[in-house]
C-alpha cells in the first residue's frame, strides 16, 4: 500500500475514531507506506507522533498489527466494501434517501467522452476555498463545464466536493445562494440570444448530502447536470462572454470551450475555425445517438412495479395468503434515511406475518425499523442477537433454534450488534470473521424448517451501507433460496452499487436484474400490500371490567398474547368492512358460504344475524358456564371446568363459540390456540389487565385440543396461578372457567345423564331452522346473490340430519368430477388420515408438493400458481383449508370438510379401486412426500404417528386397545398387516411411543421376543417416561400370565411338578416386578404428569398375584396351607422345594409378601390421602376403575398372606406371634383408616373390628408393638366412635398411644402420615384448658412442621410451587362432641346434602357438628392465629394455614370464626367468616348435633358389593379346600357340605372373572 493509499485509508479510519487528522501529513511527509507501518514498533509510533494521545497511539499500533502485512503491503489497497460510492442518478432530482458517505470512493467514474449519451463527470475538490471564493469557483466552473458539454454535444455532470481521485469530501455551502450565483453567472456569461437554450440544457444545482460519522458541519456535494438535446441545441456553438476587467460589463472577450480527453479546453484561432466547420457533424452524431437511445428504451419495456412485486413476492397470485413463508432482511439505514422510517411508510411490516426478521441495524431507537414495529405499530417480537447462537458460547443453540421456530412470536434478530446490550456493529471483514457463522446456522435452520420452494426473502435496502449485506446475499440467500428473494429500494443510486457488487461476486446478471424492485416508495409498498391483503379486519379491542365500564386492550399487549385469541366486546364493529354497505354485504356472503362449506365458524357468523342455528343444548351449556363463572365450583378451586362432548362434525366448535359470544359483554373471553409455557401467564395477563380489585373470571375455551394431557397441565398451572394470586393479596375468588370440548366417537348410555353431548342427531326445531335457511339460500342463488346451496356440503349434512344415504349420494356425485389422477391420490390420502385420526387434524399443504408437482424444476416453473389454488371445483367442495401447527402456528392444511364425509370418501375410493385400508396406508407411507425435515413434514409425521398409536376413548374410563386404524386392520385384515404398517411408521419416525404400541401389538400376539425388543427400544429412547417402562413390564407380566393360563388348563388333582417353563415364567415375573419398581421411581418425580401414574404399583401387585396363583398349581404349593406357611414363615421350606424351584427363586418368593404389601399400601394411601386430580369424566372413570381393581387385588393378596383364624400356630416366638396377629388384623379389617372404615360396613364388620382390636391389644401388651399396631387400634376405635358404637378405649388412652407411636416413626422405614395425624389431632389444645395429658405446644408445632415434610417426602409432586398438584383430603374436623365424639369424620359432615363452596360451612347441618373457634386472620389471608390455654393456665398462640386463601382484605388482621380440620399434610382453618356461624344460623332451624351412624360412601362404582362378593367367594373356596382335605383323609361329608364341594368350578369361574378384570393392564394416565 503506497503512502498516498495509506494516507487515504488512515483518513477514513481516523474519522471513524474521532482522531485529529493532522498526523496524516506526517505519514505523507515521512513517506510511510503500508509495509513500514506494519513493521513499526510502539516506541517508533510514540516518537513519530508526539502530539497524539497515548490511547490513539495504541489504537494506531493495534491497527497496524490487525490489518496484517499482506493487506498493508499490497500494491492495490483492499478497501473495505462499504467505502465504495456510486454517483447519483443523472438528470434526476435527488430523493430523500440520496446521499454520499464521507471518504467514500467513486470507482466507476467516466471522466472523458466515450459517447454523447453517457455522461462525462468532472470532480472539483473545492475544499481549499470558502465563502465568496467558493461560490465564485462553483459558478465559474459550472459555466465553463456547461459550455464544453453543449459544444461537445455530450451529457455531463460537474461535481463540487469530490477529489480528483473520486473521494467524497463534501463542502459547506448555502444552497439558495449557490443556486442564485450559478444562475447569475450563466446570465452574465451567456449571450442573450442563447440564454433560453442554455437554461433548457443546464439543470439547477443538485445538493447531495454527505453522511459523516460525527455530527459536524453539514456537508454536501454540489452537482450540475448538462443535457444538450439536439432538439434544443441544433447547430449552435456557445461562446462565453469573459470580462477582462474588475466589472463584468467592461473589457469583454469571447471564449469557446470543448472537451479534449478528460479536460475542458479553450479553443483559439485555428481551433475555433476547425470546430465551427465540424460542429454540424457533432450535431448529427448527437441526433443519431439520441435516436438509438430512444429506440432502445422503447424495446426494453419498463416493468410495472406492482406486477413485478406480485410476481416476486406473491408467486404471481393477486392475494397474499398463507401459501408462502416470508422472511425479512432489513438493511442498515444511514442518518438521512432514518428520518423517513415511520409507521406510515413501513405499514406493510405490520401486515405481513414474518417467519423471521433479520436486521443489520444495531439500533433499536424510534427511528429504526425495530422501533417502528415494536413501539409505533404495537407488534411484539422475540428479540435476539446472532451472538446468542455462537456455538463457542453455548452448546444449546440447536434447541434454542427449535424453540424459536415453534414460538408464536416472530423472532427479530439483530445480525450485527445490538446497541441496547452494548454489542457494537462490526466492519464487514470483522463481521464475517466473528458473526457470519452464527448467522449461517440460524438461516440454515429456517431454510430447512420452511417447506421447500415456499419461502420468500424480502430485503429492504435503506442506504448504501451494504457491506455486510453483500456477504449475506451472495454467499447465503442466493445459494439457498435461489429465485425466492426480492430486493426493494426506493432509489437506483442505492440499489445500483449493490447490483454491481453482486455481479462481481458471480451472481448471475439476469438474477440480479429480475430480483431487484427499484424506484417504488415505501409508502407505495404498504399500499400495495394492503390491496393484496384486502380490507383489514382490525378494531380496537374492548374488554369488559368489573365496574361495568369497558377498557381498551392496547394493541401491543394484545399482540403479546400470542397463545390466545381474544374475543372483543366490540368484535366486528369497527372493521374496514363496515366502511360501505357494499363491503359489508360482500363480507356477509363470503362468511356465510365459507361457514356452510365446512370452515370453522367465525365471529362474523354470529355478528350477522341468522348465520348460526341456535342449538337446543346452548341454554344448558350457557347456564353451566355462568354458574361456574359466578363461583359455584368445588370448594377451594380457582378454576372452574365445564365439559362438552361431541361426535365429530356435530357442531361443537360452533356451540362453544356461541357461548363465548353470548358472554362477551360481561366476562373476558378467549380461545386457546396453542398451549405453551406462556399460555397460563397470558391468561393471567388478560385477567388482570386494568383491573384493581374484584376482577371477573376469564372464560377460556379449549376446543378439541389434541393433546389432552397438556390441557390437564394447563389446568394445573392455572389453578396454581390462581392460588398464588390469592396468596399475594389479590382478590381472586375464581380465576377462570375452562370450557373444554372433547371429540369422542360414540355416545354411550352412561354419558347421557352426566354430560352435555352433541351427537349426529338434530332436534326437530333445529331441522326446521335448516329447512328454512336452505329455502333462503335457494332464493339468493336464483337471484344471483349466492352460490348453489347444493355445494355447501357441511350445511347440507346437518340439514339432512347426518343421513348416510345423503352423504353417500353426495360423495358419489363429486367423486365423478375428479378426473386428475394426482387429485384422486391426494383425496384418498387426506380422507384416509381424516377417517382414522382421532383428532381429525388438517394435513399441511406443502407436504403434498412432491405429489402434486413431482418434478422440482417444474415446481419452480409452476410456482406462480400454487397447485392448491388450481384444484378442481369438486376438490374444493370436498376439502377445506384449515390452519394447523407449524411455523409460529401459521401452517395451512387440508382436511375433508366433515368426518362422516371422509369415511364415505375413503370407502368409495377403495371400493372402486378394489383396494384395502392396508393398501392405501402403505401407498401413503411409500409416497414421495417423506423427504426433508421441514415443519410441514414434521406435522405430517406427528399425525401419522397418532394414526398408529393414539387410542380412542370408548366408555367407562376405558379406551380401545389400539388406535382406530390398527383396530380396523386387526379386525378386518390381519395382524401381520398391522405390524407391517406400524414397523414402517417406526422406521420413518423413530418415535418411542410408536415402538411402545408395536410392543403392545406383539404382546397381544404373544410374540415375546419382538415385544421385548421394541419395549426395550422405548426405554432407550425415553428413559424417564414411566408409561414406557410400564409397557416393558407388561411384556413379562403377560408372558407370565400366558404360562399360568396354560398350566391352569393342564392342571389336574394330581400334583404338578414345577418344570423348566414354569421356573422361567416365575423369573419373568421377577423381571416384571423389577421393571415396575423402576417405573414407580420415575412416576413419583415426573413433572409432566398431572395425575400420578400408579400403573407400576398395580403392575407389581398383579405380577405377585399371578405368581402366587401359578404356585398354587405346582407341587408342593398346591396345598394352600403349605404355600401360606412358606410365604409368611421365614424359616419354613417344604421338602425338595429348593431342588424343584431353585434357591434364587425361593429367596425372591419369600420377599413377595412384604414388597407387594408396600405397593398395596401406597395405592390405598394415594386414594385415601389425595383427591382425584382428573379434569374430564373419562379420566375420572379411570380413577374409579383403578379403585375397584385395588379392592380385588387387596382381597386376593390377603387370601395368601392373611390369617384365617385367630388362634396362634404352635411354637411361635413372641415376635412371630405378633406378626401372626398383624396378618390376622389385615385379613379382618385391613391396614389403613380407609380400609378399616370400609370393613365396618361388611357383614360381621363390628365383630371383625372387635376381634382385630383384641389382637392389637395383645401386641401392645406384649411389648412387641409397632406403628402398625397403634395406628390400626386407633383407627378401629375412631371407626367405632364414628358409628356410635361402644368403644373400648378413652381419649386419654388414644392420646397416650399416639404419643408412643409418634416416638417410633423415626425408626420406621416408610412415611406414616397416620401417626402424625393422630398425634397432632389428639394432642390438639382445647380452649377449655383441659390439656393435662397433652404434649406441650412447642412439640406440637414441631410435629406439624415434620408432618408437612413427611407428606412432601411421600408425595414430592405435591410441593408448593409445582403446578401439577392434587388436593389432599381433610379427614377429620374438631366437632361439638365430647371425648372421641369431638373428632368428626368428613363423611359425617357431608351427610346426604351436596352443598359446595362457602355455603357448606354455613349450612345448619354442618354448623351443628363443628366446634367453632375464634382467631385472627393474618395479613395475607393465608393463615389464622388463635390463642390456646395450657394445663397451667398459660395462654399461647398457634398459627395454622387457611384451608382456602381469603381474598377479602377487609377481614385481614381482624377477628374471624373458623373450624379446625386435619388434612393429610397438617391442620387447616376451614369455614373462615367474620360472623359466628352459630349465630348466623337460627337455633330453631339447627338440627340435633347427635350423630347418626356413618353410611357407606357412594363411589360411582359398587365397590362395597364388589369387595363383599370377592371376600365371600374366597371364604367359600377356602371352605371347599378344607372339605376336600377331610374327604382325602377319609372323613364322611354330609350332603350339604358335599353340595358346596360340587360348586367349586362355578365359584372359581366367578372369582376368575373378578380377578381377570383386576389383572387387566392398568389404564395409563394418557394413551
Amino acid at each position: 500500500m503506497s503512502s498516498d493509499d495509506l494516507s487515504q485509508y488512515l483518513r477514513v479510519w481516523a474519522d471513524k475514531q474521532g482522531i485529529d487528522q493532522e498526523f496524516i501529513s506526517v505519514v505523507q511527509n515521512e513517506n510511510i507506506d503500508g509495509e513500514v507501518l506494519f513493521e513499526m514498533t510502539q516506541d517508533e509510533i510514540n516518537d513519530l507522533f508526539p502530539a497524539m494521545s497515548f490511547g490513539y497511539k495504541k489504537k494506531l499500533f493495534l491497527l497496524s498489527k490487525h490489518e496484517g502485512r499482506s493487506r498493508l503491503s499490497s500494491d492495490s489497497p483492499e478497501r473495505e466494501e462499504f467505502e465504495e460510492e456510486f454517483l447519483a442518478e443523472f438528470n434526476k432530482a435527488t430523493k430523500p434517501t440520496t446521499s454520499y458517505r464521507r471518504y467514500g470512493l467513486i470507482r466507476d467514474k467516466c471522466k472523458s467522452v466515450t459517447n454523447l449519451i453517457d455522461r462525462v463527470s468532472r470532480f472539483v475538490p473545492a475544499q481549499d476555498k470558502t465563502g465568496e471564493d467558493l461560490l465564485s469557483q462553483i459558478s465559474m466552473e459550472t459555466v465553463r463545464f456547461a459550455a464544453a458539454c453543449i459544444n461537445s454535444r455530450t451529457n455531463g455532470t460537474i461535481h463540487f466536493g469530490i477529489s480528483d481521485e473520486g473521494e467524497i469530501q463534501g463542502i459547506a455551502v448555502d444552497k439558495d445562494r449557490t443556486t442564485s450565483e450559478v444562475k447569475k453567472m450563466l446570465r452574465a456569461r451567456i449571450f442573450s440570444d442563447q440564454r433560453t437554450m442554455v437554461d433548457r440544457c443546464v439543470r439547477p444545482p443538485r445538493f447531495v448530502e454527505v453522511i459523516q460519522a460525527e455530527n459536524d458541519l453539514p456537508l454536501c456535494v454540489v452537482e450540475v447536470d448538462v443535457v444538450p438535446l439536439h432538439s434544443i441545441v441544433g447547430d449552435e456553438a456557445v461562446f462565453l462572454s469573459i470580462s477582462n476587467g474588475p466589472r463584468l460589463t467592461k473589457n469583454k472577450s469571447t471564449k469557446l470551450y470543448i472537451f479534449k480527453g478528460d479536460t475542458v479546453s479553450e479553443l483559439t484561432g485555428d481551433g475555433i475555425r476547425k470546430y465551427m466547420s465540424e460542429k454540424c457533424r457533432f450535431s448529427e452524431q448527437r441526433r443519431q445517438e439520441e435516436d438509438t437511445f430512444v429506440n432502445k428504451q422503447k424495446k426494453s419495456r419498463v416493468p410495472n412495479l406492482r406486477d413485478k412485486f406480485i410476481e416476486l413476492f406473491c408467486d404471481g397470485t393477486e392475494t397474499l395468503d398463507d401459501g408462502i413463508y416470508p422472511l425479512l432482511l432489513c438493511g442498515k439505514p444511514d442518518e438521512k434515511s432514518r428520518r423517513h422510517i415511520t409507521a406510515e411508510n413501513f405499514h406493510f411490516l405490520k401486515m405481513i406475518e414474518w417467519q423471521m426478521i433479520m436486521d443489520l441495524d444495531d439500533k433499536a431507537s424510534k427511528d429504526s425499523l425495530y422501533g417502528v414495529y415494536e413501539e409505533q405499530q404495537g407488534k411484539t417480537t422475540r428479540t435476539l442477537t446472532s451472538d446468542e447462537f455462537d456455538p463457542r458460547l453455548s452448546k444449546e443453540s440447536g434447541d434454542r433454534l427449535e424453540e424459536i421456530t415453534n414460538s408464536s412470536l416472530p423472532p427479530w434478530m439483530f445480525l450485527n450488534g445490538y446497541a441496547l446490550q452494548d454489542q457494537k456493529a462490526l466492519s464487514p471483514l470483522d463481521w464475517k470473521a466473528e458473526r457470519f457463522t452464527n448467522f449461517k446456522e440460524v438461516l440454515r435452520h429456517f431454510y430447512t424448517a420452511i417447506p421447500k420452494d415456499r419461502a420468500v426473502v424480502m430485503i429492504l435496502l435503506l442506504s448504501k451501507d451494504y457491506g455486510v449485506m453483500v456477504d449475506i446475499l451472495a454467499d447465503e440467500i442466493y445459494t439457498k433460496f435461489q429465485d425466492q428473494w426480492i430486493v426493494i429500494a426506493e432509489d437506483g443510486a442505492i440499489a445500483d452499487p449493490l447490483k454491481k457488487e453482486l455481479l462481481r461476486r458471480n451472481v448471475h446478471k439476469s438474477t440480479v436484474e429480475n430480483r431487484f424492485l427499484v424506484g417504488i416508495p415505501w409508502k407505495h409498498v404498504s399500499e400495495l400490500v394492503k390491496q393484496l391483503k384486502g380490507p383489514a379486519d382490525e378494531h380496537r379491542c374492548l374488554l369488559p371490567t368489573s365496574t361495568g365500564a369497558p377498557c381498551h386492550l392496547k394493541e401491543k399487549v394484545k399482540n403479546s398474547l400470542t397463545d390466545i385469541d381474544i374475543l372483543s366486546l366490540n368484535q366486528c364493529q369497527e372493521s374496514e368492512f363496515q366502511d360501505t354497505p357494499e363491503k359489508l354485504q360482500e363480507k356477509q356472503r363470503t362468511e356465510e358460504e365459507q361457514f356452510y362449506k365446512g370452515n370453522e365458524v367465525s365471529w362474523w357468523n354470529f355478528w350477522f344475524k341468522n348465520h348460526v342455528c341456535q342449538r337446543k343444548e346452548l341454554s344448558k351449556l350457557t347456564h353451566q358456564v355462568k354458574v361456574s363463572l359466578q363461583g359455584d365450583i368445588r370448594g377451594g378451586d380457582k378454576v372452574g371446568r365445564v365439559h362438552l362432548y361431541h361426535q365429530p362434525g356435530a357442531g361443537c366448535t360452533t356451540l362453544s363459540k356461541h357461548v363465548l359470544w353470548d358472554c362477551r359483554s360481561t366476562y373476558r373471553c378467549c380461545i386457546v390456540k396453542r398451549i405453551s409455557e406462556q399460555t397460563c401467564a397470558q391468561i393471567a395477563k388478560l385477567y388482570a389487565f386494568e383491573e384493581d380489585e374484584n376482577p371477573q373470571p376469564v372464560l377460556v375455551l379449549i376446543d378439541n385440543f389434541p393433546e389432552e394431557e397438556r390441557v390437564d397441565q394447563l389446568h394445573a398451572e392455572l389453578e396454581e396461578t390462581g392460588r398464588q394470586m390469592a396468596k399475594w393479596g389479590q382478590n381472586c375468588n375464581i380465576f377462570c372457567v375452562m370450557l373444554i370440548s372433547y371429540r369422542r366417537g360414540k355416545q354411550t348410555s352412561d354419558h347421557q345423564s352426566q354430560r352435555i353431548w352433541l351427537t349426529h342427531n338434530l332436534h326437530e326445531e333445529e331441522l326446521l331452522w335448516f329447512k328454512e335457511k336452505h329455502a333462503t339460500l335457494e332464493k339468493h342463488h336464483m337471484e344471483n346473490k349466492g352460490v348453489d346451496p347444493n355445494t355447501l356440503i357441511a350445511f347440507n349434512i346437518l340439514r339432512e340430519n347426518f343421513n348416510p344415504e345423503y352423504i353417500s349420494r353426495t360423495v358419489q356425485e363429486f367423486l365423478g368430477g375428479i378426473t386428475d389422477i394426482r387429485e384422486q391420490t391426494l383425496l384418498k390420502f387426506v380422507s384416509l388420515i381424516n377417517s382414522f385420526d382421532v383428532d381429525f387434524k388438517p394435513i399441511p399443504i406443502p407436504c403434498f408438493d412432491p405429489l402434486m408437482v413431482p418434478d422440482s424444476t417444474q415446481r419452480k416453473l409452476l410456482q406462480k400458481k400454487r397447485w392448491e389454488s388450481e384444484l378442481s371445483s369438486s376438490m374444493k367442495i370436498l376439502l377445506v383449508k384449515r390452519p394447523t401447527q407449524g411455523l409460529r402456528g401459521t401452517l395451512q392444511g387440508l382436511r375433508v370438510s366433515n368426518f362422516l364425509l371422509s369415511c364415505e370418501i375413503l370407502k368409495k375410493m377403495l371400493l372402486s379401486r378394489q383396494e384395502s385400508v392396508v393398501d392405501a396406508t402403505l401407498q401413503l407411507l411409500h409416497a414421495p412426500i417423506w423427504k426433508g425435515n421441514d415443519v410441514s413434514l414434521k406435522e405430517l409425521k406427528f399425525v401419522i404417528k397418532n394414526l398408529v398409536k393414539k387410542r380412542a376413548w370408548i366408555h367407562g374410563g376405558k379406551s380401545t386397545k389400539f388406535s382406530p386404524l390398527i383396530e380396523k386392520i386387526r379386525e378386518e385384515e390381519s395382524f401381520d398387516d398391522a405390524a407391517s404398517i406400524m414397523d414402517t411408521v417406526y422406521e420413518k419416525t423413530n418415535d418411542a411411543m410408536v415402538a411402545q404400541q408395536i410392543a403392545r401389538l406383539y404382546i397381544e400376539a404373544e410374540n415375546w421376543e419382538k415385544a421385548s425388543k421394541y419395549a426395550k427400544d422405548c426405554t432407550r429412547l425415553k428413559s424417564q417416561n414411566s408409561c414406557i417402562w410400564d409397557t416393558y413390564g407388561q411384556v413379562f407380566k403377560r408372558k407370565l400370565k400366558a404360562r399360568y393360563e396354560k398350566t391352569r388348563k393342564e392342571y389336574t388333582d394330581v400334583s404338578h411338578q414345577c418344570t423348566k417353563e414354569e421356573r422361567e415364567a416365575i423369573r419373568d415375573g421377577f423381571k416384571a416386578i423389577d421393571i415396575f419398581r423402576r417405573e414407580q421411581t420415575i412416576s413419583r418425580t415426573e413433572r409432566t404428569m398431572v395425575v400420578l401414574n400408579t400403573a407400576g404399583y398395580f403392575g407389581e401387585v398383579q405380577v405377585t398375584t399371578i405368581i402366587l396363583d401359578l404356585l398354587r398349581l405346582l407341587s408342593p404349593f398346591d396345598d394352600k396351607d403349605v404355600l401360606h406357611r412358606f410365604l409368611v414363615e421365614s424359616d419354613f421350606y417344604p421338602p425338595k422345594v429348593i431342588d424343584s424351584f431353585g434357591e434364587e427363586i425361593c429367596k425372591r418368593l419369600k420377599c413377595l409378601g412384604k414388597d407387594s404389601s408396600e405397593a398395596l399400601t401406597f395405592l390405598e394411601e394415594d386414594f385415601l390421602h389425595l383427591k382425584d386430580g382428573s379434569v374430564n369424566d373419562d379420566r375420572k372413570n379411570v380413577h374409579r376403575n383403578n379403585k375397584q381393581k385395588l379392592i380385588a387385588l387387596t382381597e386376593h393378596h390377603l387370601s395368601y398372606f392373611g390369617e384365617e383364624e385367630d388362634s396362634l400356630t404352635a411354637n411361635l416366638s413372641s415376635e412371630e406371634a405378633a406378626e401372626f396377629r398383624r396378618r390376622r388384623v389385615k385379613r379382618l379389617v385391613g391396614w389403613s383408616l380407609g380400609k378399616i372404615l370400609d370393613a365396618s360396613f361388611q357383614e360381621n364388620g363390628t365383630r371383625s373390628q372387635q376381634q382385630a382390636q383384641e389382637l392389637l391389644h395383645q401386641n401392645i401388651s406384649s411389648n412387641q408393638q409397632t406403628v402398625f399396631d397403634y395406628k390400626c387400634l386407633i383407627g378401629i376405635t375412631l371407626t367405632q366412635s364414628i358409628n356410635n358404637e361402644n368403644v373400648r378405649y378413652t381419649l386419654t388412652d388414644l392420646m397416650k398411644y399416639s404419643q408412643e407411636m409418634f416416638g417410633m416413626i423415626k425408626e420406621s422405614d416408610r412415611v406414616e402420615l397416620e401417626a402424625y395425624l393422630y398425634f397432632v389431632m389428639f394432642n390438639w389444645p382445647m380452649e377449655d384448658g383441659q390439656n393435662v395429658n397433652r404434649c406441650h405446644l412447642g412439640k406440637l408445632r414441631t410435629a406439624i412442621l415434620q408432618w408437612k415434610e413427611a407428606f412432601y417426602k411421600q408425595y414430592p409432586a405435591q410441593r408448593e410451587g409445582r403446578p401439577f398438584r392434587r388436593k389432599e383430603t381433610t379427614i377429620f374436623h374438631l366437632g361439638n362432641g365430647v371425648e372421641l365424639q369431638q373428632y368428626t369424620h368428613y363423611r359425617q359432615l357431608q351427610g346426604n346434602h351436596k352443598i359446595r363452596g362457602e355455603k357448606f360451612w354455613t349450612n345448619p347441618e354442618t354448623v351443628s357438628k363443628l366446634r367453632i373457634l375464634e382467631g385472627t386472620l393474618l395479613h395475607d389471608g393465608a393463615e389464622v392465629q388463635f390463642p390456646v390455654c395450657s394445663a397451667e393456665g398459660n395462654v399461647s398462640r398457634i398459627t395454622i394455614p387457611s384451608g382456602m386463601l381469603i381474598h377479602d382484605k377487609s377481614l385481614w388482621n381482624k377477628r374471624v370464626f373458623f373450624c379446625v380440620g386435619f388434612s393429610w399434610c397438617g391442620p387447616k382453618a376451614n369455614g373462615i367468616s367474620a360472623e359466628d356461624p352459630t349465630m348466623m344460623v337460627s337455633r330453631k332451624s339447627m338440627p340435633s348435633k347427635d350423630f347418626l351412624p356413618l353410611q357407606p360412601q357412594r363411589t360411582g362404582v359398587n365397590s362395597r358389593r364388589f369387595d363383599l362378593n370377592s371376600r365371600q367367594l374366597y371364604q367359600q373356596l377356602q371352605r371347599i379346600d378344607d372339605l376336600k382335605s377331610k374327604k382325602r383323609s377319609g372323613i364322611w361329608l354330609p350332603p350339604n357340605e358335599w353340595m358346596l364341594v360340587t360348586r367349586e368350578r362355578e365359584l372359581r369361574n366367578r372369582l376368575d372373572a373378578i380377578m381377570d378384570q383386576a389383572l387387566d393392564d392398568t389404564q395409563l394416565p394418557y394413551n
